[in-house]
């Protein structure tokens, strides 16, 4: 008797079972179409100090991760962020700015990612490539004597996005 009452249920609603997830996939569409395009370009930066040139200590590889950490928190200062806008004379905020990068150390190494993310493929890599560049010029005077050139260095520029 059970079964009954189920089939006979069925048949009274089974087309909500039809129209309603139709109806969400069609919103759901059309809520992705009319979303803005992002795109993301990549530069990683190279951090590698060492106390005494022509030699690494494990003391040297604790520094290097170490200055990966501070590294990643420093790169989205207003200071970067105020020349990086300057330099692309971009339309942004310090704060607007920060918000559209995102910086990354890539795990067990000595690397940083740094991920812009803006309207435009050109404007994203040339958002990732200066703040790279920017942050690796503040840090030159603060770097040991005979290092500044190799302590901190761009080793994949970002790329064009698709």
């Amino acid at each position: 008797m059970q079964i009954r009452k189920y089939v006979a249920l069925f048949l009274k609603w089974w087309w909500l079972l039809i129209i309603v997830p139709g109806l969400i996939g069609v919103a759901a569409f059309y809520n992705l179409d009319r979303r803005p395009a992002a795109y993301r370009a990549t530069a990683t930066i190279f951090v590698n100090q060492v106390a005494t040139p022509g030699t690494v200590t494990y003391t040297d590889t604790l520094l290097d991760q170490a200055l990966v950490v501070t590294y990643t928190q420093m790169i989205t200062q207003p200071i970067v962020m105020d020349l990086v806008r300057t330099s692309l004379a971009l339309p942004y905020n310090s704060t607007q700015l920060a918000a559209m990068i995102s910086v990354t150390p890539v795990r067990s190494t000595q690397l940083i990612d740094i991920t812009a993310t803006a309207s435009t493929p050109s404007q994203s890599r040339d958002i990732a490539n200066t703040v790279a560049l920017v942050f690796i010029d503040e840090q030159q005077p603060y770097l040991p004597p005979g290092q500044a050139t190799s302590a901190i260095r761009v080793v994949q520029p970002a790329v064009l996005p698709s």
